[in-house]
């Protein structure tokens, strides 16, 4: 291959001012390992000299990826457009840094970038070539067992020093998006959700932690981490977003190994300059060494950032280490989904050291993935931290008083105000507290929408629409009941004492106390009683029909943040599913499963043919167990539905999806398919005997229904998808049981689909 573009590589470098010519000798060889992600890289000798020759050919090298796996149409397309883009991010990288070092020779020594000679672009469908120095005899062996604390510094020295060169360059030009983010991201995100598969089997990788990681390799939150900034967080600057071992080249000193160059610049951009540092740190250091000096380390990049201060073209304030170390915590996810990529990707590397004394059990950790466990750890203990920081968004009795007297509530001055939290865990995007005024209690949730309480970033308008939307359906719900609508379809729904929106500031939203008279007794993972969820159908019944009967409909805001939300972490809890043996990475059930995915808007807002006769009216949307209250009666010793709670994902829509939901994942595999048309036909009855308070015309034949619930269990098996993810506990198999509970309903509902 290499010998059809001799002509194109003498060219380059004669330009560039090389002396060559083509009487000059001339052969090659591979450089490196393997062929690479989307290039080959060789040795050329031409005459005494000899050049490192990187070539994309993006068409050739997506036909042989799909010779070895096999590829859609479109991913062809996708592979052949990201390919391209590489090459040519990196080609101007090398360029910029060629002008820009170039014209400040008493700096230029300081980059660790190799010496580049010229190249071309990948355009219309034409190879790209990129023509630097061979360092390959200049370059040594690194060891896999943790780089010594003088090397770190000597990465830290070369990141420092293409960062302040970025600060200190007047005319930047580097247009960050040349690189379309969502083919970046995408990529990044399917490769990591492919490793968390491939090592899913590993013993001390928790379930929990598998879900952190899928989380953090959603596009959003790669996109966040990268570019998005909090307060005291670093301005950007460039960064090379891909500083793996493999992106080094060291060389051998007296003092050991130092920093020779940092190659492979395709994902470079202008972003979070800590994510290059936490690079370095996490991947290459032994967690107890990167413990000890993690300070020291970025002592030691503050103090090398702030020796070019005085050169930087606008201010690049840096602080001190403590106050970088939230910043830094955080870009730590970074390093762990790079981790997960060697451990994937390189599993042979993940060798156990003869000294380790880090062990799981009875299985001792390999040198990759005792890194990984560490990293993990301190991330986790981060956001425990930054969560005990954050009750400080608590209650606030002036606040809370003046929204209750508004509302008619009276409260006294002199009344004691005490809270408490209320429910487990520390929500989505919400904290919920019992707050008790005199004699009065009350439920009052509150949300920020910055995400800080999720201790994920970038999704302040998820969680505002989200928090908006419940608002407005509690509003919605409340001018019904003053319109003189049946109070008994809404019996269901919490009574509401007003609240606040998300404009600007955390949102409020204060509602009656239920938590007395709840029950933790119907437990959903041994699957509801039959009529456990003929009430929940009769509260659906309910405020469906209150929505078919009302002068104001319920207003449905964009609803395409929250469809977003879905797919995104639909796709990525189907790959955390994927240790299920009867979930194969490649197979029928999780491609349709991903399909479902992909068509969640069509299935939430709109009907099939056979369906258009069916009304579009309200829905909860997110009606699994965790939503739903319950209590114990008199009548109904065995509970019965107190409350449907949580409506932030509200709509108008597919009257079925509720109702699937709560066959679908509330009952046993062997409880729905003994009763569903029981239950449905159960739901056209209670419908039925309020049609005629309906404002429209509403048909609900039995046939027709019954077809729409079969189509929208796909609606209930992603719920069950959801669900098995976020509470693996309640997916524990029972003694002579294969698969857990959740499991069990999900795949039952996918043999039937």
């Amino acid at each position: 291959m290499i010998e059809d573009y001799k002509g194109q590589i003498i060219t380059i470098l004669q330009q560039s001012g090389e002396s060559v010519t083509d009487e000059d000798s001339f052969s090659f060889s591979p450089l490196g390992e393997g062929m690479g992600h989307s290039s080959l890289l060789w040795t050329v000798f031409l005459g005494q000299k000899k050049y490192a020759v990187k070539i994309t050919d993006p068409t050739r090298r997506v036909v042989e990826m799909s010779k070895q796996r096999g590829m859609t149409d479109e991913d062809c397309v996708f592979f052949t457009q990201l390919f391209t883009d590489f090459h040519n991010r990196e080609l101007q990288i090398y360029r910029w840094f060629q002008k820009n070092c170039n014209s400040d020779k008493t700096d230029s020594i300081d980059i660790p970038i190799v010496e580049y000679f010229g190249g071309s672009q990948c355009e219309d469908q034409q190879p790209g070539i990129i023509i630097m120095a061979d360092l390959s005899s200049e370059s040594a062996p690194v060891t896999r067992g943790g780089l010594s604390l003088p090397t770190i510094y000597s990465l830290i020295d070369g990141v420092a020093a293409y960062q302040t060169k970025y600060l200190t360059v007047k005319e930047k030009r580097l247009q960050i998006d040349l690189i379309p983010k969502d083919l970046l991201f995408k990529l990044v995100s399917s490769s990591v959700i492919r490793c968390i598969d491939g090592i899913s089997g590993k013993r001390w990788l928790t379930d929990d932690w598998k879900i952190s990681l899928t989380t953090w390799a959603d596009p959003d939150q790669l996109r966040s981490m990268q570019y998005d900034r909090d307060d005291g967080d670093l301005l950007h600057t460039l960064c090379h977003m891909d500083l793996w071992t493999n992106n080094i080249l060291f060389s051998q000193g007296e003092n050991g190994l130092g920093l020779l160059a940092v190659v492979d610049w395709q994902a470079a951009t202008v972003g979070n300059p800590l994510i290059d540092v936490v690079s370095v740190i996490g991947i290459n250091m032994i967690p107890s060494e990167r413990r000890a000096h993690e300070k020291t380390i970025l002592q030691y990049y503050i103090d090398a950032i702030q020796k070019k201060s005085h050169t930087f073209k606008k201010e690049f304030p840096v602080g001190t280490v403590e106050e970088l170390l939230p910043s830094y915590r955080r870009a730590l996810r970074f390093a762990a989904l790079q981790l997960v990529m060697q451990l994937g990707y390189r599993p042979a590397e993940d060798v156990v050291e003869e000294a380790s004394d880090d062990e799981e059990g009875s299985e001792k950790l390999g040198i990759y993935s005792a890194r990984l466990r560490a990293v993990l750890e301190d991330i986790v203990q981060q956001q425990s931290s930054t969560m005990a920081e954050s009750i400080v968004l608590t209650p606030e009795r002036e606040e809370i008083v003046a929204l209750l007297r508004k509302h008619g509530e009276e409260i006294k001055d002199e009344d004691s105000f005490t809270f408490e939290r209320l429910g487990e865990g520390r929500g989505f995007c919400s904290l919920l507290y019992k707050v008790s005024i005199g004699a009065k209690s009350f439920a009052v949730k509150i949300t920020n929408p910055s995400g800080n309480i999720t201790g994920t970033e970038g999704s302040v308008g998820l969680h505002q629409n989200v928090h908006n939307r419940e608002c407005d359906l509690y509003e919605w719900v409340a001018g019904y009941l003053a319109d003189g609508g049946e109070k008994t379809d809404v019996e269901k729904l919490a009574r509401t004492y007003g609240g606040r929106k998300c404009e600007g500031k955390e949102g409020v939203l204060i509602m009656e106390d239920l938590s007395g008279r709840m029950t933790s007794d119907v437990d959903f993972t041994k699957g509801y009683s039959v009529d456990v969820v003929k009430g929940i159908i009769r509260c659906i019944a309910g405020y469906q029909s209150a929505y078919l009967s009302a002068e104001k409909k319920f207003p449905t805001s964009d609803k395409s943040v929250c469809h977003s939300a879905v797919v995104n972490m639909g796709i990525h809890c189907v790959g955390a599913l994927a240790v299920k043996e009867w979930l194969p990475k490649e197979g029928d059930k999780r491609s349709a499963l991903i399909s479902f995915v992909k068509d969640v808007e069509k299935l939430q807002d709109e009907y099939p043919d056979f369906a258009k006769s069916l009304p579009r009216t309200l829905t909860h949307c997110d009606l699994w167990p965790n939503n739903m209250l319950f209590e114990k009666t008199k009548d109904h010793p065995d509970g019965e539905l107190l409350a449907v709670v949580d409506w932030q994902c509200a709509s108008v829509g597919n009257a079925l999806l509720d109702v699937a939901s709560a066959i679908g994942v509330c009952l046993t595999p062997e409880n729905r398919r003994l009763h569903d048309v029981e239950l449905v036909e159960y739901y056209v009855e209670e419908i039925e005997k309020r049609k005629d308070r309906f404002r429209e015309k509403a048909v609900f034949d039995k046939e027709t229904v019954t077809k729409m619930y079969r189509e929208s269990l796909k609606w209930a098996a992603l719920q069950l998808v959801f669900t098995a993810v976020f509470n693996p506990t309640a997916d524990q198999p029972e003694e002579g049981q294969e698969d857990g509970p959740l499991s069990r309903r999900l795949k039952a509902i996918m043999e039937e689909i």
